[in-house]
């Protein structure tokens, strides 16, 4: 459902109508592995923890060829397509045509307020 118009939300993009970034589903979807790596290696906490994560995984990531890149891209677009993000994508879309028709409208409002102004002021201005 689209954000109500009236409200400053609606001009929130819609949360999933993008494929999650390559990069950050390969991370979300390996980071037990990660995490498992961290906790063999050292006995960090919070911070610490994800920052050593999040090394592993850049490395990693930094380490798979073209090929198993692609691969883990097809599988973010998968897991986009069965979690409805096409029809996120569609609803996206029209929130941003409506957001714009609002926008036009306003600033037609602004336009005319402006218009409208100076010619009440030349008509009082005497001849």
């Amino acid at each position: 459902q689209i954000h109500s118009m009236s409200t400053p939300d609606h001009y929130k993009s819609i949360s999933g109508s993008k494929p999650q970034p390559t990069y950050f589903y390969f991370l979300q979807s390996k980071r037990d592995h990660f995490i498992s790596m961290v906790n063999e290696k050292e006995n960090a906490l919070g911070v610490h923890i994800s920052t050593a994560i999040n090394e592993l995984a850049s490395r990693a990531w930094a380490d798979l060829g073209e090929a198993e890149k692609e691969s883990w891209k097809q599988k973010a677009h998968e897991d986009w397509v069965r979690n409805g993000g096409l029809e996120k994508a569609r609803l996206e879309e029209e929130r941003k045509h409506l957001v714009g028709e609002k926008d036009a409208l306003v600033k037609e409002g602004k336009e005319k307020k402006k218009t409208g102004a100076i010619s009440s002021r030349n008509s009082q201005v005497p001849h």
